[in-house]
């Protein structure tokens, strides 16, 4: 059927095309309005002749009027007055249903027609009860009243039985048919609203999942309110362009963002291969944790595994004027406290002693190093060559000593240390 309405409606375009100002409500009541009138005047074509050869003039000449009613009520739906070409056409099925049943008697089956009018009610937009009720009530009141008339009447045949038969099979058959059309196109509405749900769920799925870590999205889902855990032991890294905020003077805007977007993009993909968590970027910074939310023992040997990743990936990095992109990387472990903050655009977080230690290990450290506090360094001394610092000042800590992380221990020395 919706194949058959698709074909017609490039044959006929001008005809079946809904406008795109049409409200969104009222689409699939015009959809259907431009089936079902030109189906109504067709069967009613087809009544002309059959009448005319019954000799039933009174139905024969009602028909034509039938059918300029039914144009009416295209015109009616074109126009955008959908109940009064409905109301109009509820009307038409109700006269033409007593007409034929005054002249061929109950038998001839012709109220069936009354149910499917009665039917099409529900097609109406969302909304309208008092609308859908007053038609529903006054179709079935028409139809007890008709039905109590004919039966007090004894108006049970008028014609010959043969015909009437037929008849009977015939508005039977097309009850079902009228029935069968408009439980396709719900079928086909509730099955296109299903798969539009179905594809907004995944996108907003989606989308959480790119904003929150899995678990965490998990969670909020389930349980929603406070997101907050404490984490006793985890690892901390920011990363940050050196001297980004100069070059980003002599860019445009659209350019600055490409690269920016181009480099941490580029840093996802390190951060999915270790299997860490990605934070947040801030700027031209970018924050990555282990063992948040995921708890993990060997947190420091995995950032500091990501750490020497990323310095491999950025030593091919650079511009398309030459300049060539330096960062710098700052490490630190310990107690983290982690949740969701915000109401609208929400993010998780990361708090503590741990967290501005590794903000400060970034900021005071050098261009294509990675340096990493004390306590980083007593998880990963025995895994890595680590360069002693001289004593830095450090906000809020004073003099402390830090480590440069340089590379991997070789299986023999790791050995050796152990």
């Amino acid at each position: 059927m919706e194949y058959i309405y698709n074909f017609i409606s490039k044959k006929f375009p001008a005809y079946f095309h809904i406008p795109t100002n049409v409200d969104l409500r009222y689409r699939r009541w015009m959809a259907l309005a431009n089936i079902g009138y030109p189906l109504c005047i067709a069967i009613h074509i087809c009544y002309l002749f059959v009448f005319f050869n019954l000799k039933l003039d009174v139905l024969f000449y009602f028909n034509f009027l039938s059918c300029a009613i039914f144009l009416a009520c295209i015109y009616l739906s074109k126009k955008g007055y959908y109940y009064a070409g409905f109301v109009l056409a509820c009307l038409e099925v109700f006269t033409h249903s007593s007409l034929c049943i005054y002249f061929l008697g109950w038998e001839s089956g012709f109220h069936y027609l009354i149910f499917a009018s009665t039917a099409c009610v529900y097609l109406a937009p969302p909304g309208q009860y008092m609308f859908k009720f007053l038609v529903f009530s006054s179709n079935a009141l028409g139809y007890v009243y008709l039905h109590y008339w004919v039966h007090m009447n004894n108006h049970m045949i008028m014609y010959r039985p043969a015909v009437v038969y037929w008849f009977s099979i015939a508005n039977i058959l097309t009850l079902f048919f009228v029935l069968a059309i408009w439980g396709f196109a719900y079928s086909v509405a509730a099955t296109r609203v299903e798969e539009a749900l179905d594809y907004e769920h995944k996108r907003s799925e989606k989308l959480l999942y790119n904003v929150l870590p899995a678990e965490i999205a998990k969670k909020l889902k389930v349980f929603g309110g406070t997101i907050a855990d404490m984490y006793p032991s985890a690892s901390v890294m920011f990363i940050d362009l050196v001297n980004f905020s100069e070059l980003a003077k002599r860019l445009g805007p659209v350019k600055l963002v490409d690269i920016l977007n181009d480099i941490f993009s580029q840093i996802d993909d390190v951060v999915e291969r270790h299997g860490l968590e990605k934070i947040k970027t801030i700027g031209d910074s970018y924050m990555v944790s282990a063992g948040v939310p995921n708890l993990r023992h060997d947190h420091a040997v995995a950032m500091a595994e990501m750490a020497l990743d990323v310095m491999e990936t950025f030593k091919h990095i650079m511009l398309d004027n030459g300049e060539k992109i330096q960062i710098r990387i700052g490490i630190s472990s310990g107690e983290v406290i982690a949740g969701v903050i915000g109401k609208k655009r929400f993010i998780y977080d990361l708090w503590g002693d741990s967290v501005n230690m590794a903000s400060r290990m970034e900021a005071t450290g050098q261009p294509g190093k990675i340096q990493v506090s004390e306590t980083t360094y007593r998880h990963l001394v025995n895994h890595y060559v680590m360069e002693k610092r001289d004593a830095i000042y450090v906000k809020g800590k004073g003099l402390i000593t830090t480590y440069f992380l340089l590379e991997r221990r070789s299986s023999l020395e790791v050995g050796r240390v152990s």
